[in-house]
Formats: structure tokens, sequence, C-alpha cells
């Protein structure tokens, strides 16, 4: 039985065993020395996403996180129906809940267009985090920025703009967000079924099962 720190101990050996995968400890390499190719759909660990302090608008959805420094080149992160999926995850065993700016939108949105087209709640905090207006109200209280570590699969490379300034990097979808000791939300690859990990002992999702140690 593992606890959420042993499950993410796994993923790390499940991720280094990927096809052209960075090494989660490991600088990893910048989209200007290395051929996409070479890393297209691998798997790396993006340790301090501050969400969402550290994250820039998208010109249309989604909107991006971004992590980097401590000698690894940045990485965007899409705040999109998977990152959604996580963070819905996430709130139901840990918290916070959806205030009423959340809970409308989502209400608001459940005629739109396709999950992967919408802004979504996530993105909705994004947008909320860059315009004041959408924080004025003292009844609706903010919910702080907390750091989370994320596993997330190499899509493409582009330029962005982070405080003024242009940065080319690689672009990544969620896998997994994680704070230690606390808890571990899942995209199980085999199934797409998004699993949820505490300290209490669970079992290992079958496909983390051959990377136990």
């Amino acid at each position: 039985m593992y606890n959420c720190n042993d499950v993410m101990l796994a993923l790390k050996r499940w991720m280094a065993a990927q096809p052209r995968s960075p090494d989660p400890d490991q600088p990893r390499p910048s989209p200007r020395e290395v051929l996409f190719e070479d890393v297209e759909d691998g798997i790396c660990f993006l340790p301090g996403l501050d969400f969402p302090r550290n994250t820039i608008l998208g010109f249309f959805p989604p909107n991006f996180g971004y992590v980097g420094g401590g000698g690894h080149e940045n990485v965007w992160i899409c705040v999109d129906h998977s990152f959604d999926r996580l963070m819905a995850s996430w709130r139901s065993h840990w918290g916070p809940e959806l205030d009423e700016h959340f809970k409308n939108y989502v209400d608001a949105s459940a005629c739109g267009p396709t999950p992967e087209h919408r802004i979504g709640p996530e993105g909705w905090r994004v947008e909320r985090h860059h315009f004041s207006s959408y924080t004025e109200e003292p009844e609706v209280p903010w919910v702080s920025s907390r750091e989370f570590d994320v596993v997330g699969r190499l899509v493409t490379c582009r330029m962005r703009v982070v405080l003024d300034e242009a940065h080319f990097a690689w672009e990544a979808t969620a896998l997994a967000l994680y704070r230690a000791d606390e808890g571990l939300t899942l995209l199980d690859p085999e199934t797409d079924e998004v699993l949820a990990f505490g300290m209490e002992p669970s079992p290992l999702p079958a496909f983390l099962e051959p990377f136990s140690g």
C-alpha cells in the first residue's frame, strides 16, 4: 500500500522509462538546442507551478502556467480540460471548494462548445487573477495561490512573454498535480481515469506496479 509520496516516486520511475522523456532529475533540454521531434510526447517533471500567480493569458484558450529557473528551461503548462479535471479532483479531496464566481461560470459554460475549447473554471481563475474587476466584491473571498509540482507531456514549443520578456519554451499538458505530504491527482494513461492519492495507504494503479521499487 502506498501514500501520495510513494506513488510520486513510482511515477518518476515510470517517467524515466518512457521513450524520449527527459531525465526528471536533470536540467531540461532547451528547445533552441534540441529538435522537438526528439522529445515529442516525452514526460517531464515540472516542480514549482505557483498557480494562479505564475500564469499568463492566451489570446485564445487555453491560458498557461509557467515554471522555470534553477537551471531549468521554462515550460508552459496548458490550463486546459486536462488541468481542470486534475484540479477538480484535487478540490474535491483537499479543497478549497469553488466559490460562487466559479460555480456560475461552470453553469454558464455547460451549453458551450466542447470542453477542449472552453476556458474552463481554472482558466477563469487565471483571468480573475489578471483582472482586478473579478475580485472587487468583498463577499467573494480570494483563493490564494498555491505551489504544485506538475507531471506534464510535451506537446509543442512556442514563444510567449512573461514580465515583458519573451521566452521560447516547451509547452506541456498536465498529467498529474502533486504536493508533498498532502496529495496527488493523476490521469491514468491507460484508462484516462482521474486518480487521487493522499497520505492514507492506497493500492498502486496497474500501470505503476512494475515501478514500485
